[in-house]
């Protein structure tokens, strides 16, 4: 006589077995392979951390296509609008000691490297050349912005393999060198991605099959 209680328990402890199994495969798969871990959190002491958010008004049926960028106080839930152009302001992102907002922007009719203030005032274009340049990223020690620069022009867009270089603006001085061009565009460098000591950084380069 079949007893559907318990079949169905005697299932439930093999998806229990089966769990149990996956789980200890990718812990000692883990172990074997990752090679330090630490906390995620922001790179200096605050009170009061802000998150960014680029967004448009979308109005329907048709929304501005205009973005703005916003921060968001975390512990209020406030939004602060920054910027108030047309077009696209993308890549936002904190100096450390979080003083200066770098980003990029079109507003000058080409996507450009910007920075403000924290609180979104003196603005200043940093970058004028015949490249379009996206996602500045500041060094832990703020001397550097890495990012890289389309060799053609892409408007508002940011696709992936293409043409780019990956390039060094010293903050400093101003004066940006190139260290390599390669295929990538779209997630090679879009977040945040320097080493903690500011010797190194990561990026993502594409390789067609």
């Amino acid at each position: 006589t079949c007893h559907p209680e318990r079949s169905r328990r005697v299932e439930l402890e093999l998806e229990l077995e089966l769990e149990l199994e996956l789980e200890l495969e990718l812990e000692n798969n883990m172990s074997s392979s990752v090679i330090q871990t630490f906390p995620l959190g922001f790179p200096w002491q605050t009170q009061d951390p802000f998150l960014f958010c680029v967004y448009h008004l979308d109005h329907y049926p048709k929304g501005n296509g205009d973005y703005n960028i916003f921060s968001i106080s975390i512990k209020e839930g406030e939004e602060t609008q920054l910027t108030f152009d047309q077009g696209l302001d993308d890549g936002p992102e904190y100096s450390y000691g979080g003083n200066y907002i770098y980003y990029n922007s079109i507003k000058s009719g080409k996507m450009e490297l910007w920075r403000m203030n924290k609180d979104g005032s003196h603005k200043i274009q940093l970058t004028n050349d015949p490249y379009s340049n996206w996602f500045p990223h500041p060094s832990p020690k703020n001397d550097f912005l890495v990012y890289i620069s389309y060799l053609e022009d892409q408007g508002d867009r940011h696709p992936a393999m293409k043409q780019v270089m990956l390039r060094l603006y010293d903050i400093t001085t101003g004066k940006i060198k190139t260290l390599f061009s390669f295929i990538g565009g779209q997630g090679s460098i879009n977040v945040p991605s320097w080493s903690p000591d500011g010797k190194s950084f990561a990026f993502v380069s594409y390789r067609e099959k």
